[in-house]
């Protein structure tokens, strides 16, 4: 019990600093500065959006490439790599959707929720703007 509570704070540690460092760097390469001298804080904002789009693609690809290494039934180093990182979105998933035939739908309905997830982005988004 005890090594569960530790890596989960071990885990929301290096999610915020590595968040925070993905910031820093789409910041960085958009040219945005990190002072408040220019007191508009919708560069940061812009940024932010800029950051969880970034993770919602990357997270798109890695299902994708799950799906489809799972069809292949290879076991090698890079599929158990992808494997451990597309398991925690799956896993709420998993427990809500049975399997179907014995095929497990649950990449597909993840795809599904990270579409959405970027439709809901974009629009707020667009709405960040306006203001």
């Amino acid at each position: 019990m005890l090594f569960q509570i530790i890596s989960l704070l071990l885990e929301v540690v290096t999610g915020v600093v590595g968040g925070a460092c993905l910031l820093r760097l789409y910041m960085q390469h958009q040219r945005i500065p990190m002072s408040s001298r220019s007191g508009n804080p919708l560069g940061l904002i812009l940024a932010a959006f800029g950051v969880v789009r970034l993770a919602i693609s990357g997270l798109t690809g890695l299902v994708i490439v799950y799906a489809v290494l799972s069809w292949l039934q290879s076991s090698n180093v890079l599929t158990d790599v992808i494997d451990r990182l597309v398991a925690p979105p799956l896993a709420p998933i998993r427990r809500l959707v049975p399997l179907v035939g014995g095929i497990d739908l649950s990449p597909l309905v993840l795809l599904v929720l990270l579409q959405v997830a970027a439709i809901v982005l974009g629009s707020l988004q667009g709405m960040a703007l306006v203001y």
